[in-house]
């Protein structure tokens, strides 16, 4: 019998519309069976996502923020009442606040005239053989608030105290005081507000 003359049975109206509607959807056979064969194969092309965000999570992805309580120095408040006071994470301040002042004139130009009337010859001198001075690398943080009076030594206070901080102040440099530095006074190293903290480099190992 040929193959034309077999009767193909008759499609209920659901099938023939659930075929119709997923031959709209799908890709047609042909070019993928003749890829299969040797030929060209078929090119898919997938439209970018609008906006170029990808993996995004859901629509409304909960977000999760947190606020660090934790610091390698004490509080601003406990520093200025117990300078001994040892910070969150172990830091320790070395001395109280670290600066000067003076209302007639130039800070470099009272530090030098105290450097000679003690008799050095010249600052770096001064700090060699000044006592009350720390000979270890230190943190220098700024201290909070504007430059002024307070926290500071005059020279007509005590000459040999603020002579003692400003070679302090010279030595001091993006966060860091380092006593194998030369000291350099300038007027704005010897406006800084200063205070210094040890450096533990081993207390991430240290049991509490």
């Amino acid at each position: 019998m040929h193959p034309e003359s077999v009767i193909q049975p008759a499609e209920s109206g659901v099938i023939a519309a659930i075929r119709s509607f997923l031959d709209g959807l799908l890709p047609p056979m042909r070019p993928a069976l003749a890829g299969a064969q040797g030929g060209t194969p078929p090119t898919i092309e997938i439209a970018p996502e609008v906006g170029g965000f990808h993996n995004t999570g859901g629509p409304r992805s909960r977000t999760r923020t947190e606020k660090l309580g934790a610091s390698l120095f004490p509080d601003r408040g406990s520093q200025l009442s117990d300078p001994d006071e040892g910070g969150h994470l172990g830091a320790q301040r070395v001395g109280g606040l670290w600066a000067v002042f003076d209302e007639t004139g130039s800070l470099r130009d009272a530090a030098l005239e105290a450097v000679s009337k003690r008799g050095f010859t010249n600052p770096d001198e001064a700090f060699a053989k000044l006592n009350g001075i720390p000979r270890v690398r230190l943190h220098c943080r700024r201290a909070s608030g504007e430059y002024s009076r307070e926290g500071a030594v005059l020279p007509g206070d005590d000459a040999l105290e603020f002579l003692r901080r400003a070679l302090v102040l010279g030595k001091c440099c993006r966060g860091l005081y380092d006593p194998g530095r030369p000291v350099i006074l300038t007027e704005k190293r010897l406006q800084e507000r200063l205070e210094l903290y040890e450096i533990r480099e081993s207390f991430y190992g240290e049991e509490s």
